[in-house]
C-alpha cells in the first residue's frame, strides 16, 4: 500500500475518536505546535484530499 494510500485511511477513521472526546470533554481539540483547533485541521485536510483527487 502507498504510503498516500495509508495516509488517507488514518485520516479517515481518526477524526471519529477526536469528535467523541471533544463531546465528552466538552472541549475543542487543538494541535498544540499551532494551536489550531480540531475543526480547522480536518478543513484542510478535506481541502487537501479534495485537490489531491
Amino acid at each position: 500500500m502507498e504510503s498516500k494510500d495509508v495516509n488517507k485511511v488514518f485520516q479517515s477513521r481518526q477524526p471519529s475518536g477526536m469528535r467523541r472526546w471533544q463531546e465528552y470533554a466538552g472541549k475543542q481539540a487543538t494541535l498544540e505546535a499551532t494551536g489550531a483547533t480540531f475543526a480547522e485541521v480536518e478543513a484542510d485536510s478535506a481541502l487537501a484530499i479534495a485537490e489531491d483527487v
